[in-house]
């Protein structure tokens, strides 16, 4: 969204998509406005022209969680040892575009045979928020289907 300001007797827009910010000053704020409204529709279709970011594997999407999410963790060195465990699997390393929910329901049920369901439930917890965080705050685009699989089920004791 666009922002006008008064400054100096003059209207000042700016007009911030992602990295890309850009500003003029008018004499009236209809036609600052006017200007910000155009300049949001074209930085947003430049954006979706161009394209965002694919990262080429899920280590990839794992290691930048890793350096810039995790270290504001409470857990920070258990969630380590887990994503670092993570990446030596080799699923991890799979071309993300051809990565399906068959490759993590195989690494689920060879997982499940060394841990309880709740541990598999909250360390499979860490890929479903570092994809998240990575489509929404680094405007990473791929598509996170392989993320559907049933979670493990929990028998209450």
């Amino acid at each position: 969204m666009a922002s006008i300001r008064k400054r100096n007797g003059r209207y000042q827009a700016q007009v911030r998509i992602g990295s890309v910010s850009k500003s003029a000053s008018f004499s009236s704020k209809a036609e600052a406005r006017a200007w910000a409204a155009g300049e949001e529709a074209a930085l947003y279709s430049s954006c979706k022209a161009s394209g965002s970011y694919t990262p080429t594997n899920m280590a990839e999407v794992l290691l930048r969680y890793m350096d810039v999410i995790s270290p504001e963790k409470a857990g920070y060195r258990d969630e380590l040892t887990v994503i670092r465990a993570m990446l030596r699997e080799d699923w991890t390393t799979i071309p993300i575009e051809r990565l399906g929910p068959q490759h993590l329901a195989n690494y689920r049920d060879r997982r499940l045979k060394t841990v309880k369901p709740a541990t598999f439930n909250r360390q499979f917890g860490i890929i479903r928020h570092a994809c998240h965080v990575s489509r929404a705050e680094w405007g990473w685009h791929f598509d996170d289907g392989f993320l559907g699989i049933r979670m493990a089920r929990v028998k209450p004791q």
